[in-house]
C-alpha cells in the first residue's frame, strides 16, 4: 500500500468567532489557505471580512477558535506573534507616518538594505516624504513595509479601493509574482470581476459565516461561478414571510422635493468621483440609494447636505442651492444624519441635551436676545429622551459615552425635531437592534406622510427593500435610474451593486 503524504495548509482557521456587543462579526469561521495560493474573500458590507483579517494579524483577539501557521498555533491577540510566524497585513487605511521619508518608514518596519525593495518600482525616492506621495505610491510603500519581514502569508484589505486602473494592474502583477515564490495571499474585495480575474479560490462571508466557495480547476472557473458567488452573497429568502410592502406611492405628479442634476466631483488619487449624477426625491416618499462602501454614496450625501462642493445643480422645493454652504442647505430645509456619528454627527464632550439642541440653539424657541432659554431647552431634551427611549435617560450624560444605537437616536431626534423638508440619512439603522431599527423606520414613515421626504443611504439591500418606496443603485460614482421597490428584483439589484449596469 502506497502512503500518500498529507499536505499541511500554510494557514488554518478553526472556529473563529468574534462579537462586538450584540453584533456577531465572525461566527465559527473555519478555512484553510495553501502555499502559493491567492484566496479572495468577498461579502457584503458588515459580513466580517475586515474583522477576520484583524484577528489573523493579531490586531483583534477572537472570542473562540484558533489560527495556525503550518500546524503551529499563533498566539491570539498579538501582532508581534502573527508577524513572527509569517503573517503580514496591508491595511485598507494606510498605517504610514506622514512626515517620515520612505526610507525611514521602511527602516521602522525592519528594512536594512542599501537599495529600496523592488516592489516600490521606479519613481519613488528614498528621501520622499510619505505625505507627498500619491495614493498609489503610498500603497506600494505599505506593501513594501509588509514584505520586509518576508511573510509566508500576506493579507490585503481592499487593496485597490483608492487605486487608478493602471495602478491596479501593477499591484496584481506584483501579487502574482509573490504567489509564484510560494507566498500565500488573502485579499478582501467587493469587486467580483477583480477577484474572478486574479484569485485561485474565492470564499464568501455573509453575516459572519462562510456561506459559499468556488475554486478554479485546471485554471478555469466553473461556468456558473459568478452566479454561485452572487447567490452566496445575496441569497433569496427561504421559509420567511416577505416584509410588508411599503405604503402606496404618493401621486406620480407630486412635485419633486429635491433635484440634483449633473452632480460631479473629483475622486482621490485619480479615481473617479461622482460622475454626472441625477437624483430626484418626491414628497411623501422614502428613496433609498444603495451601494457597497466606497462607490460614492458618502460623497453624494455630503454634496446634497451642502458639506462638499460639486459641479452641477441642486435645488430643494424649487429653491436653488448650488454654491451655498451647509448652514444654507439646513436653513432651506435639509436635515442630515451622518454615518459618522461621532466625527460628523454629534459632539462627544457635549451632553445628550446639548447635542439635541445643536442647530436650534439660536431659534426663537430656545433663544431670546442671544440668551439661551435654559428651561425650554431642558424640557425639549427630556421630551426627546422619552420619545426615543434614549438610554441612559440623564440629559447631562456625555454624548460620547453613549452606545452607537443611542447616539443614532439622539441624532435622528435632533434632525426630525427641526421639521426639515428633506431628511438625508446615512445608514440610519446600522448597528441598531431589531426593535430600535423598526422604531426608526416607523418614525421616518410618519415623517414622510406629512408631505416631506427621506433620502436613505445604505449598504444593506434588505434594509432598503424593507423601508423604501423607490430605490437606486450606486456603482463607481454613477447612480442608476430610480425604480419602484415593489417592482424591483433583489437578484438584479444585488448584481448591479457589484457589477454595475
Amino acid at each position: 500500500m502506497v502512503s500518500v503524504p498529507v499536505r499541511t495548509p500554510v494557514l488554518e482557521l478553526a472556529g473563529i468567532s468574534r462579537a462586538f456587543g450584540n453584533i456577531q462579526a465572525n461566527d465559527a469561521i473555519s478555512l484553510t489557505v495553501e502555499r502559493g495560493e491567492i484566496l479572495g474573500l468577498v461579502g457584503e458590507n458588515g459580513a466580517g471580512k475586515s474583522t477576520l483579517l484583524s484577528i489573523l494579524a493579531g490586531l483583534e483577539r477572537a472570542d473562540a477558535g484558533t489560527v495556525s501557521v503550518e500546524g503551529i498555533p499563533v498566539r491570539p491577540g498579538s501582532s508581534a506573534a502573527s508577524i513572527g510566524q509569517g503573517i503580514s497585513l496591508v491595511h485598507q487605511h494606510f498605517s504610514l507616518v506622514p512626515t517620515f521619508t520612505v526610507a525611514e518608514q521602511l527602516r521602522l518596519a525592519g528594512w536594512t538594505g542599501p537599495a529600496l525593495p523592488d516592489v516600490l518600482g521606479t519613481g519613488i525616492a528614498p528621501d520622499a516624504r510619505i505625505e507627498e506621495l500619491a495614493p498609489g505610491q503610498q500603497q506600494r510603500v505599505e506593501l513594501a513595509k509588509a514584505l520586509v519581514s518576508k511573510p509566508r502569508i500576506l493579507l490585503l484589505d481592499e487593496p485597490t479601493s483608492i487605486l487608478a486602473p493602471s495602478e491596479v494592474d501593477g499591484l496584481f502583477a506584483t501579487l502574482h509574482g509573490l504567489r509564484e515564490s510560494g507566498t500565500a495571499i488573502v485579499f478582501v474585495t467587493h469587486k467580483i470581476r477583480e477577484v474572478l480575474a486574479h484569485a485561485d479560490r474565492i470564499v464568501v462571508l455573509r453575516r459572519g459565516q462562510v456561506s459559499g466557495e468556488v475554486r478554479r480547476r485546471a485554471g478555469e472557473w466553473p461556468h456558473d461561478a459568478e452566479q454561485r458567488l452572487m447567490g452566496a452573497m445575496f441569497p433569496a429568502p427561504q421559509g420567511h414571510p416577505a416584509p410588508d410592502p411599503p405604503p402606496a406611492l404618493a401621486a406620480p405628479w407630486s412635485a419633486p422635493m429635491l433635484i440634483g442634476a449633473g452632480v460631479g466631483t473629483a475622486g482621490a488619487g485619480g479615481t473617479p468621483g461622482l460622475r454626472d449624477v441625477n437624483v430626484s426625491v418626491r414628497s411623501g416618499r422614502i428613496h433609498a440609494i444603495v451601494g457597497i462602501d466606497g462607490q460614492g454614496q458618502g460623497a453624494l450625501a455630503d454634496v446634497l447636505a451642502g458639506y462638499q462642493r460639486a459641479s452641477g445643480s441642486i435645488e430643494i422645493a424649487g429653491v436653488p442651492l448650488t454654491g451655498l454652504d451647509a448652514p444654507a442647505f439646513a436653513e432651506a430645509g435639509i436635515g442630515f444624519v451622518s454615518g459618522e456619528r461621532l466625527r460628523d454627527g454629534g459632539v462627544g464632550s457635549f451632553s445628550v441635551a446639548g447635542n439635541l439642541l445643536l442647530k436650534r440653539q439660536h431659534s426663537p424657541e430656545f433663544s431670546q436676545w442671544g440668551v439661551l432659554r435654559q428651561a425650554r431647552a431642558e424640557a425639549a431634551g427630556r421630551l426627546a429622551i422619552r420619545q426615543w427611549d434614549i438610554q441612559p435617560s440623564d440629559p447631562a450624560h456625555p454624548f460620547g459615552a453613549l452606545s452607537g444605537g443611542n447616539m443614532q437616536k439622539v441624532l435622528l431626534a435632533r434632525e426630525l425635531a427641526r421639521l426639515p423638508r428633506l431628511l438625508i440619512a446615512v445608514n440610519p439603522v446600522s448597528g441598531l437592534d431589531a426593535q430600535t431599527a423598526q422604531h426608526v423606520r416607523d418614525r421616518l414613515r410618519e415623517f414622510v406622510r406629512a408631505e416631506r421626504a427621506v433620502l436613505w443611504f445604505t449598504n444593506d439591500l434588505d434594509d432598503a427593500m424593507a423601508v423604501a418606496d423607490t430605490i437606486s443603485i450606486m456603482f463607481e460614482g454613477k447612480l442608476s435610474s430610480a425604480m419602484p421597490v415593489q417592482a424591483a428584483s433583489t437578484q438584479v439589484l444585488s448584481r448591479m451593486m457589484v457589477s454595475g449596469w
